[in-house]
């Protein structure tokens, strides 16, 4: 899909849906910003951990937030917001 550089609207859409599965959206306007966009990629991938968890609370059906706190200053955490159960 070609977004015109002043399109905010659908890329704005297209960033919240990432964000909010825990994702990452990219606008390139060359095809030679595509490596840069590559190697943030490898990095991420490289740097992976998965976590899981499982509530106590059973039923319900109110939206949950997800926090992931960290102990060592620097390092990020990236999750979903939350989910419904």
């Amino acid at each position: 899909m070609n977004l015109e550089v002043r399109d905010t609207e659908v890329r704005g859409m297209l960033m919240r849906l990432a964000r909010e599965t825990g994702g990452a959206s990219y606008f390139i306007e060359r095809a030679t910003q595509l490596e840069r966009i590559y190697e943030q990629i490898e990095e991420e991938l490289r740097s992976q951990y998965l976590i899981g968890y499982q509530s106590s609370q059973l039923g319900g059906e109110d939206f949950r937030e997800v926090e992931v706190q960290l102990a060592m200053p620097g390092l990020r955490a990236k999750t979903i917001p939350g989910y419904y159960p």
